[in-house]
């Protein structure tokens, strides 16, 4: 629309703030009133200087305090001209289903049907995209465009977009596959993220074909694993944990003895009043953590200490019986076993 079709709008736009208005829901107050058209002055002047991302900001507000058509649709020509078409063609559609009331002034009438006509004309404008992930399972990819995130109902459906550059991303795990395309009016574009290796939990049907032109291809050696290195690391793990467990142990120990002397001295016979009754059971919880964390802990050091001495070196730990693998994951860890 050119700059200078905007004298009559904003003189209709004044009128509908008007208090002569007499089709109005209801009545606004003056203060709102007054707030509301100084931000679509505001707009207005912005619109024309082409800082159209400030004037849908003004045009906006103003809209959410009056609900009037005619300030609306300057929001929607707004962030048209600032490249935001997707947007845009909601805020058309939002102010075509406008239900106006019997007798609304022509302006509001007029803004409702100009709304309808211009988001027709937008929609055969806007560009469109279809992104495809090829070599994963859609599910398990994040994609975004322009860092916005793709619902997976998305993946592999045309979705209109806003024209311009685009970075379309998919993650799957640590891999990142990223593309990049530049649309204009109309355009229609398909993108294929492409990927390649196992994801972590491979998917039936996603191992590579073991044979070639030559036939099947020799199997993988089998590892050399140092059962003694494991053993080890598990005894100091377990040596670590034991030792924690026996400083507390003496730690709650230490705590015990210091209520007990304490209880002693004002529980003649074991008898403790009123007052000393939660004491008391502070210092029989106290007990207990301390013997159960310096018996554990005394057990399982000593263990720990056993496997770390009688664990076997490298070279003669081949081909022995048991094999204990340690493995972390991102829900937590464990150790595997083998025989």
């Amino acid at each position: 629309m050119r700059l200078s079709s905007l004298a009559p709008w904003f003189l209709a736009l004044g009128l509908c703030f008007g208090r002569s208005a007499r089709a109005e829901a209801q009545e606004l107050d003056d203060q709102t009133r007054s707030a509301a058209r100084e931000l679509a002055t505001e707009g207005s002047t912005l619109y024309q200087q082409s800082d159209f991302e400030g004037a849908y900001d003004r045009f906006d507000r103003a809209y959410q305090l009056v609900q009037k058509p005619n300030v609306g649709i300057w929001a929607a020509r707004s962030l048209v001209r600032a490249g935001h078409w997707v947007e845009a063609s909601e805020r058309y559609l939002e102010l075509e289903r406008t239900a106006l009331p019997e007798g609304a002034p022509p302006d509001q009438v007029q803004a409702v049907a100009d709304a309808a006509k211009e988001r027709r004309e937008l929609l055969g404008r806007l560009p469109s995209i279809k992104v495809i992930v090829e070599g994963a399972d859609a599910s398990s990819v994040f994609v975004s465009l322009n860092g916005q995130l793709v619902k997976p109902a998305l993946i592999g459906a045309k979705q209109p977009v806003n024209p311009g550059k685009l970075l379309v991303k998919g993650v799957r795990g640590e891999q990142v596959v990223e593309a990049s395309v530049e649309l204009g009016e109309a355009q229609f574009r398909e993108v294929r993220l492409v990927f390649t290796g196992a994801a972590p939990g491979r998917q039936p049907g996603a191992a590579p074909d073991p044979t070639g032109p030559s036939g099947p291809a020799p199997a993988p050696a089998a590892p050399v694993v140092d059962r003694g290195a494991n053993l080890r690391l598990y005894g100091f793990i377990g040596l670590g944990v034991g030792g924690t467990a026996l400083a507390t142990g003496v730690i709650f120990g230490a705590l015990s003895a210091s209520d007990k002397s304490d209880l002693d001295a004002h529980c003649p016979n074991r008898r403790c009043p009123p007052d000393y009754h939660d004491q008391n059971d502070s210092y029989g919880t106290k007990k207990t953590i301390s013997s159960i964390g310096i018996i554990g802990g005394a057990v399982l050091a000593s263990a720990s200490a056993v496997l770390i001495f009688t664990a076997p070196s490298a070279a003669s730990s081949q081909g022995r019986g048991v094999e204990l693998r340690g493995y972390m994951t991102a829900s937590g860890g464990g150790v595997l076993g083998a025989f």
